[in-house]
């Protein structure tokens, strides 16, 4: 979804924004706050909203993605509403900054439904956007993302059907969603499985599943059961 966009921009030259979203985000993170130089003055440090914005109003077009933007909480949320409305404007710590008339300036907001810590967006925002659901990749699209790593079709291919198998488990509810095996975790998957063969490490394969993968579930169930599916596949 965000490569999508990132390709989006480039392809029509536009200036891009992009903020990775999570719970923890405070509005000050999105457009700015005040802060003391060293010689004692204030100044007013941008967000990537204001940063966006300022872009846009200077070239004429800019293009922001919030990235997963339904982990923003919903008080966060609220910034988003003048910005992709008519008014076309966000409160900053000075006043309003608004977006110059004639500008084309487009926000994406990309998400995964339905994971934890995910808040819904509120119906003000979901009225302003046009939603497009993307489908999970097929494998023959995967292996053409992990042709750049040094290891066997095999695996990859092993690694593809874990996803699909782990995406079924999560479905059925047999493992809790707390994480998933993304295109990212099979990059850094494979990533480390190319360099702990290199260094010749025993049980490069498990070690790599292990530390990108398995820890990262909290629960000893779900962790036993992604374990067992892993055996059945590897």
């Amino acid at each position: 979804k965000t490569e999508l966009s990132l390709l989006y921009s480039f392809d029509r030259q536009i200036p891009c924004f992009k903020y990775s979203c999570s719970a923890d985000a405070r509005k000050a993170d999105l457009i700015g706050s005040k802060t003391i130089t060293n010689e004692d003055k204030v100044k007013i440090v941008c967000g990537m909203i204001t940063k966006a914005v300022l872009a846009g109003n200077k070239y004429g077009k800019a293009l922001l993605i919030l990235d997963e933007g339904n982990a923003l909480i919903p008080k966060v949320q609220i910034l988003l509403q003048g910005l992709t409305d008519g008014t076309g404007f966000i409160d900053l710590p000075e006043g309003k900054l608004k977006i110059n008339k004639g500008v084309k300036f487009n926000v994406v907001i990309t998400m995964n439904d339905q994971y934890s810590g995910t808040n819904p967006l509120n119906k003000p925002i979901r009225n302003r956007f046009a939603y497009i659901e993307m489908d999970r990749l097929k494998t023959e699209t995967k292996m053409q993302i992990f042709q750049k790593y040094n290891v066997s079709n095999e695996v990859k291919e092993k690694l593809c059907k874990l996803d699909d198998k782990l995406d079924n488990a999560q479905k059925s509810h047999k493992i809790s969603d707390e994480e998933s095996l993304s295109v990212r975790s099979m990059k850094a998957i494979l990533e480390q499985i190319e360099e702990f063969e290199f260094l010749e490490m025993p049980n490069a394969i498990q070690t790599a599943l292990e530390t990108q993968l398995i820890t990262k579930f909290s629960d000893t169930e779900d962790r036993q059961e992604i374990q067992t599916i892993i055996d059945e596949i590897f």
